[in-house]
């Protein structure tokens, strides 16, 4: 089941069904991460057992701290090797 997305005020909705995922819309790299994680089955939206917005908030919060751990990750070992 792919999310309409919407804009609705300042938020972007990503509806699934009955459910709906509100994101700041100053914030698209939310929304990025929270379709990448969907797409990767790393986040359930609209399923049995899937996490409530408060739990998609949280986790967007923890993929981008850890993409942002990595990238730094990444910047410094290319630096190191001169590239």
């Amino acid at each position: 089941m792919n999310p309409t997305i919407a804009i609705q005020g300042e938020h972007l909705v990503l509806s699934f069904e009955a459910h709906e995922v509100r994101i700041p819309i100053n914030e698209p790299d939310r929304l990025v991460s929270v379709l990448m994680a969907r797409q990767r089955g790393a986040l359930r939206i609209a399923e049995a057992g899937a996490p409530t917005q408060w739990n998609i908030d949280h986790r967007t919060q923890e993929l981008d701290a850890m993409e942002t751990f990595l990238t730094d990750r990444r910047r410094t070992a290319l630096a190191e090797l001169g590239l």
